[in-house]
Formats: structure tokens, sequence, C-alpha cells
């Protein structure tokens, strides 16, 4: 092989790796925090990639939630609202993925999430470790 070949050879693999690279940066999932007050959560969970993304992240965050029907299969466009005993209001959110991971200071909370009319409610209280409450309707 001539040189020239053997350049034009080496630029043509530089370039796929470049391509390679720029594409893996873009496949990265884009979920954002997000705080209300001095509470902070994520929301997202759509695909494996968000979920194993958000699930790296737990060790940030005291409370999971899991949206989804009897059949397991995931909703999104869930409404959440967390309340202390005293009615005080937390978070007031349209969670827009199956998952919301919360960093709650520590105490007792009312969690209230509705989807379509029907609203599902569940107490627990917030401690260092991340707690896991599933909701699930009956659609």
């Amino acid at each position: 092989m001539g040189r020239r070949t053997m350049s034009v050879m080496a630029a043509a693999v530089l370039m796929a790796l470049m391509a390679g690279v720029a594409g893996a940066q873009t496949d990265a999932p884009v979920i954002k925090e997000r705080s209300q007050g001095e509470v902070k959560y994520l929301v997202g969970g759509v695909g494996l990639e968000e979920r194993d993304y958000m699930s790296s992240l737990s060790g940030n965050y005291n409370l999971k939630l899991v949206f989804a029907v009897a059949s397991r299969e995931y909703l999104a466009d869930v409404k959440v609202v967390i309340l202390d005993p005293n009615g005080k209001t937390y978070v007031t959110t349209t969670a827009d993925g199956p998952w919301m991971m919360v960093k709650l200071p520590e105490g007792s909370y009312l969690v209230q999430a509705t989807v379509g009319g029907q609203t599902l409610v569940q107490k627990f209280k917030a401690g260092k470790g991340l707690q896991v409450l599933n909701f699930h309707w009956k659609q």
C-alpha cells in the first residue's frame, strides 16, 4: 500500500472512532435534578438507560417512587404530592416518567399519586436509607 492509501485509511479509522465517542456522549440520559424548596428530586426511568442512570444515583436520595398498572407496565404523567402529617406540602409535580427519586428531610410523610382521576396514598418515614414505594393502578 502506498503512503496516500495508508493516510486515507488512518483518517477513516480516526473519524469512525470520533463518531463513536460523539455518539456515546449524546446517548447519555438527560435527567436533570429538580427542586422545590429544600427538596431535590429526579424524574425519569423511561427506558433501561434512564433507569440504570437513576439507579447509579440512588445513594443521593431517600425515597424512590415507582408508578405502574397492575400488569406491571410503567406509567408516566402521574400527579405527585408529598406532604408531612401537618399538611405542609414538600413536592407537587407531574412525574413525566415511571420513576421518581426524592431527597426529603428525615420525618413522616404522605405521598399522593394520581392518574386518570384515581389517587393512591401511601405513608412512609424518611431516613438515611433509600425506601421504595410502588404505586400500582388497576387500569
